[in-house]
């Protein structure tokens, strides 16, 4: 097999890998994600039951009707939840119908429940208590001017017992209730008393005998549903743990499980790539040191060695064409070594030539030059004069102007110095001036300091009254708690205050005519005791409101606290700040003062400077007319040195005449191109 072909195995098994392993991760995402969405629908649906229970103890405690709609709409969203986890999970299903089982029947429970309390009345005036209060009022009406006392003694043992069944929920004081009602009844029959007394008090004991037997039987109803939708409470929160539980175990179990399974997906996969890769690597590495072996073999000189071990496709087209190069390279270098032979022998026969060509322009060489030496050297010094004339001349030209700009520029710096003095002058006023105000800035930002201190002096200041402030409405607070826990005392003791009249005025009756005046008194302490009540119920009501606004108090007074310590700690910053004010303002004040005192040194330097550039100009136009005459001086000697110039170029003509040509005209050209100071070279 080819390399390129184990390439493409290594490839595709690679890509087989990544494709198992990222199935395994999206199938095992997908399913983990579908089971969290059932586990979801659990959770949330224990906290709408735990909600409901919630809004159902609310009910049964402040008995107001918004409670029964919330504890209704927490069900309803409780069973949504459930039904889609029985259409997700179809496995489920019948954990999932048990709970909705369940919680249909705790749903018609807490609505029997909540019409029996409707029913009974959620208020002391509606309701069947509504009908029972008003029964009991007519009864006391129609037996309060009785002339009978032991009918009055039985009206108020009856409203005694009553009051005890109601209270205390006992079976007892039901059936004296019930007899106390029984002998009224006896009574007022076999009283003598006119017919409409007797028809209107037998109606009076009828009503209240009506009423409070509703009042018993609704009561009985509501003890019945009571225990039988906490029983359906407490078989539905169970039901509904263990479909979350379910479905947790199950979310824990599925990552586990494709946790595993990518695992070894991967290490599948990374073991197949690893032996492909290693045995890829064995099919290319043994051809290529056999290659490499042969390339030393033939680095060496040895060309007539051939390669040895190879395997593959691939290598072994390498190796042929590796082959065939080195035999052509050899046949190359044969050619090469022949006709390098070839071009050693002409070398040597062109060296030879050169010999003789070089010992001949010697000779001439050697000729030429005793002729012309003299003539040469003439020739040399009158160039060498010129060229020297002319620089100097232009040097003095330079110099001479040089000399009349330095003059002006001279002229122009003694201004600009007379300028740049008054400047200068300027510059020290201003920095005086500067000086005066930075001293009056230290004094402003010194001033400001003091102010920020005292600033925060007052705020601490604030800041202890506030702490007073919330210290008091603590106390208030307390008091105001303790008000209503006095107020719960009266309550109780109006309570009693009623249970004592009502026993003061069945002693009253037993006295007979000797206690009609303390059953007066007794019956006038009863209505005292509730009107108490009722005062003492709404004085509770205006002791919560005046708690809850204290609690209000208490939350703005810690919001001002904590306002006025962020404003003490920014005071306190802005005084620190104030101080490093201070400081810089101090410095800044010194380096103005360390600058006028410069500006006024300054200003008397540039007066000396402004005399010595004065006299400097004085001196450079002196400077420039002396320049002017030497300029005359030096173009005069540069005329003469032309003159010698030509002079000798006439002498060279002459000497180079046509005998000296026609002896020497073999060697003279590449002589005069050699020679740097030929005229010829000039021209």
């Amino acid at each position: 097999m080819s390399v390129k072909s184990r390439l493409l195995l290594v490839l595709c098994v690679s890509v087989l890998g990544f494709a198992l392993i990222f199935a395994a991760g999206l199938i095992s995402s997908k399913a983990i994600s579908r089971v969290n969405t059932l586990r979801d629908h659990a959770v949330e649906s224990h906290a709408l039951i735990l909600q409901a229970r919630r809004q159902e103890k609310n009910f049964f405690l402040r008995r107001k009707d918004e409670y029964i709609a919330s504890t209704q709409k927490h069900m309803d969203e409780v069973q949504a939840h459930i039904e889609a986890v029985a259409v997700l999970d179809l496995d489920a299903k019948d954990m999932c119908d048990q709970a909705l089982r369940l919680l249909q029947s705790y749903r018609q429970r807490f609505a029997a429940m909540a019409e029996a309390e409707q029913a009974m009345g959620l208020e002391w005036n509606q309701g069947l208590q509504g009908v029972f209060v008003t029964a009991a009022r007519a009864l006391e009406k129609a037996f309060d001017s009785h002339k009978d006392t032991d009918m009055v003694i039985a009206v108020l043992q009856l409203r005694r017992q009553e009051k005890n069944y109601l209270t205390r929920n006992e079976e007892k004081p039901l059936g004296m209730v019930r007899d106390y009602v029984t002998s009224m009844r006896r009574s007022i029959l076999s009283s003598g008393m006119a017919p409409d007394d007797v028809r209107a008090e037998s109606k009076a004991l009828a009503d209240y005998s009506d009423a409070f037997e509703g009042l018993v039987r609704k009561r009985g109803d509501l003890q019945a549903n009571e225990t039988a939708m906490v029983a359906a409470a407490r078989d539905l929160e169970p039901a509904i743990l263990a479909l979350r539980d379910h479905y947790q175990m199950r979310a824990q179990s599925l990552a586990n499980r494709f946790t595993k399974l990518t695992l070894l997906v991967e290490a599948i996969a990374a073991g197949a790539a690893i032996l492909l890769c290693l045995w890829t690597l064995m099919a290319v590495t043994r051809p290529l040191r056999a290659l490499q072996a042969y390339s030393r073999a033939v680095a060496s000189g040895r060309l007539d060695v051939k390669p040895e071990g190879v395997t593959g496709h691939e290598f072994k087209a390498l190796s042929a064409d590796l082959s065939a190069m080195v035999g052509e390279l050899r046949a190359r270098m044969d050619e090469a070594k022949r006709k390098g032979e070839e071009a050693a022998s002409q070398a040597q026969r062109a060296e030879e030539a050169m010999h003789e060509a070089r010992r001949q322009e010697t000779k001439a060489k050697e000729l030429w030059q005793r002729m012309v030496e003299l003539a040469h050297r003439a020739e040399a010094f009158s160039e060498q004069l010129a060229s020297s004339a002319e620089q100097f001349a232009a040097m003095v030209a330079q110099v001479k102007q040089g000399a009349f700009a330095q003059s002006e520029r001279m002229a122009e710096t003694a201004s600009a110095m007379h300028q740049m003095s008054a400047a200068i002058v300027e510059v020290a006023r201003g920095a005086s001036s500067a000086s005066d105000s930075a001293r009056e800035v230290r004094a402003r930002a010194r001033t400001g300091a003091d102010m920020v201190y005292l600033a925060v002096e007052s705020i601490g200041g604030v800041r202890g009254r506030t702490l007073e402030m919330h210290s008091g409405m603590e106390t208030l607070n307390k008091q105001v708690e303790a008000i209503g826990q006095v107020m719960d005392v009266i309550s109780e003791i109006a309570d009693q205050t009623n249970l004592l009249a009502l026993n003061a005025a069945i002693e009253a009756a037993r006295a007979g005519d000797a206690g009609r005046g303390f059953a007066v008194v007794a019956d006038e302490v009863r209505k005292l005791a509730e009107k108490t009540m009722t005062a003492t119920k709404e004085v509770g009501q205006r002791i919560k409101a005046i708690q809850e606004s204290a609690r209000m108090s208490m939350e703005r007074m810690h919001e001002s606290v904590q306002a006025v310590e962020k404003s003490t700690d920014l005071a306190k910053a802005s005084g620190a700040s104030q101080e490093e004010i201070v400081g810089l303002v101090e410095t800044n004040s010194g380096q103005v003062e360390a600058i006028a005192s410069a500006s006024e040194e300054q200003s008397t330097t540039s007066e000396q400077i402004s005399h010595a550039v004065v006299e400097v100009n004085r001196i450079a136009e002196e400077l420039a007319g002396g320049m002017a005459a030497s300029h005359e001086a030096v173009k005069g000697l540069s005329d003469m040195a032309a003159n010698l110039r030509t002079m000798m170029r006439e002498m060279l003509a002459l000497e180079g005449g046509p005998a000296g040509l026609a002896t020497g005209q073999a060697v003279r050209q590449p002589t005069i191109k050699a020679s740097p100071t030929h005229p010829q070279r000039r021209q």
